[in-house]
């Protein structure tokens, strides 16, 4: 019952909702989540204990199949909990904090009373990592009184990964407002959310996400 492991992982500023693979690919990379985002890591079932498996539905799971989940103190908000058999292909975790690598092992069995549970469990490394953050590194900018020719704007991104996986976005928007001497905003004259737009789209680097997911 030699079983593939895919994990479905995001470390951008956004939270993760549920979500079913289409596929599945054995990843032998390590795993990097974002500190309290909850995730969740399937994997592969054995075709014999569950037939017609379909990977879009994640489903039928056979109702003999079990999965033994096995994880670390850092990664005790998981579900099912850890060396408990479940009839679930999947372990979801809730809120984890920075730290690893925590070791997630995953073994197959089955309740036929035939003895026969994988002897190749599938392990992988969590690492849980800081939110990734975007420091303004220019020299402190002047407030100027009428037109004032463009501003230049450093800005710093520390994302918490290898290098090899970081491609990072951000967006900035524009507000105009009147204020008074004290800085008191006497009115908002205008607000542009993307005055600047630098989605991830087409900058995710290898390795690339297997599978699509929906929500």
């Amino acid at each position: 019952m030699k079983m593939a492991l895919a994990a479905v992982a995001m470390f951008v500023f956004v939270g993760l909702n549920a979500q079913i693979l289409t596929n599945y690919q054995n990843v032998a990379e390590d795993i990097y989540q974002t500190a309290g985002k909850t995730f969740r890591v399937y994997v592969m079932p054995d075709l014999v204990y569950s037939p017609g498996y379909n990977t879009a539905t994640n489903s039928p799971l056979g109702a003999a199949a079990r999965w033994t989940w096995t994880y670390p103190a850092g990664l005790t908000t998981g579900a099912p909990a850890t060396g408990t058999p479940a009839n679930q292909n999947w372990v979801e975790f809730t809120n984890p904090g920075v730290g690893g690598p925590f070791a997630l092992t995953v073994v197959e069995s089955t309740t036929l009373g035939i003895g026969c549970a994988d002897a190749t469990p599938e392990t992988r490394n969590i690492y849980v990592i800081a939110a990734p953050t975007a420091t303004i590194t220019s020299a402190a900018l002047t407030q100027f009184c009428g037109n004032t020719a463009a501003q230049s704007v450093a800005m710093s991104f520390t994302e918490n990964v290898p290098a090899a996986f970081a491609a990072y976005a951000f967006a900035v928007t524009e507000v105009v407002e009147t204020i008074d001497p004290s800085d008191a905003v006497i009115a908002s004259v205008s607000s542009n959310t993307t005055f600047v737009n630098f989605p991830t789209t087409g900058k995710l680097k290898a390795p690339t996400l297997v599978g699509a997911a929906s929500p």
